[in-house]
């Protein structure tokens, strides 16, 4: 069996903090999206951790989607990775 992902709760409260942020950037008139080599960057990190899935891309500590959530200024990794 594959290691399960976080709770439906749980990744709803992730990616709506991350929504959350990306609109509070945008309001204030911060950078939204980091440039294309922290994003490749932030994406190769992912590649190589073991909570990386790479057959659905996604984070098995978040849930989110990694492709989708790395080009935003506001994300984080959940393990402080990048």
């Amino acid at each position: 069996m594959s290691e399960q992902f976080p709770s439906g709760k749980d990744q709803l409260r992730s990616i709506t903090e991350l929504i959350q942020n990306v609109i509070l950037d945008a309001v204030k008139g911060n950078e939204v999206f980091v440039t294309d080599e922290v994003e490749k960057n932030r994406i190769d990190m992912c590649n190589s951790c073991d909570r990386f899935d790479t057959l659905s891309r996604r984070c098995r500590e978040c849930g989110c989607f990694m492709d989708q959530k790395v080009p935003y200024t506001a994300a984080s990794c959940p393990l402080n990775k990048w």
